[in-house]
C-alpha cells in the first residue's frame, strides 16, 4: 500500500505497520524456553533474557534472542543475572519456584541432590527415578514435546511445546500443555 497508492491515500498504508508494531511489543513473552536436549535454559529477565551457559544450542538461543528483539550474543546473554552455581548444575528462581539445570557427565545421578533444594529439575539426560515433591523435565519427556516454553501464572507453571504459535486467536491452554502446582507429582506426563 505504501508503494502503490499516490497521494494522501498512501499515509494510510502507515497503519498496517504501526499496528503491526504495537502488536508485536505488546505480545506476551515466556517466562523461561527450554532446548530440545534439556542443556541450556533462558529467563526472561529485566536486562533481556538470560541463558545458563555461554555456549551450546547456539541456533536456538540465537533465535530466542531475535524473536525478543535482544542483540546481545549468546555469551552476553549468559553474562546477565539469572543463573547460579556450577557449569553442570546451574540454579535459578522462576517466580516462587525454584529451578536448578543438569547437565554434563554425572548429571542423571545429581538428580537426587538436586532435587533436595529445588521444585523443578531441567535434566539433559533420562531420568531413572524422580524423587517426591520435585518436577523433571527431561531428555525422554522433551523427546516427546521438542523445546518447551514455561508460562508463570500466579504460584503454577504451565508448559507447553515452544512450537505452539501463540496468537490472538489461539486458545489459553493448548491441549498438550501441562501445568504444575507446587510441590506437585513426582513425574511429568503430557494431558
Amino acid at each position: 500500500w505504501l508503494v502503490i497508492w499516490q497521494g494522501r491515500l498512501r499515509l494510510w498504508g502507515g497503519l498496517p505497520v504501526v499496528l503491526a508494531l504495537l502488536l508485536w511489543t505488546g505480545a506476551e513473552r515466556p517466562a523461561a524456553i527450554i532446548d530440545a536436549e534439556g542443556r541450556v535454559v533462558g529467563l526472561m529477565g529485566p536486562e533481556g533474557r538470560v541463558v545458563s551457559t555461554p555456549a551450546g544450542a547456539g541456533f536456538a538461543v540465537k533465535s530466542w534472542l531475535e524473536n525478543d528483539g535482544d542483540l546481545a550474543t549468546q555469551e552476553e546473554a549468559a553474562g546477565r543475572a539469572g543463573f547460579d552455581g556450577p557449569k553442570g548444575a546451574r540454579s535459578f528462581r522462576l517466580g516462587d519456584w525454584r529451578g536448578v539445570v543438569l547437565s554434563g557427565r554425572g548429571a542423571a545421578a545429581r538428580l537426587a541432590e538436586a532435587c533436595a533444594g529445588a521444585d523443578l529439575v531441567v535434566l539433559a539426560a533420562e531420568a531413572a527415578a524422580v524423587p517426591k515433591d520435585c518436577a523433571v523435565i527431561d531428555r525422554v519427556l522433551l523427546e516427546d514435546t521438542g523445546p518447551i516454553a514455561v508460562w508463570l501464572e500466579g504460584d503454577a507453571l504451565r508448559l507447553e511445546p515452544a512450537h505452539v504459535a501463540r496468537r490472538l486467536w489461539s486458545p489459553d491452554d493448548p491441549p498438550d500443555a501441562i501445568r504444575l502446582q507446587r510441590p506437585e507429582a513426582a513425574a511429568i506426563v503430557m494431558q
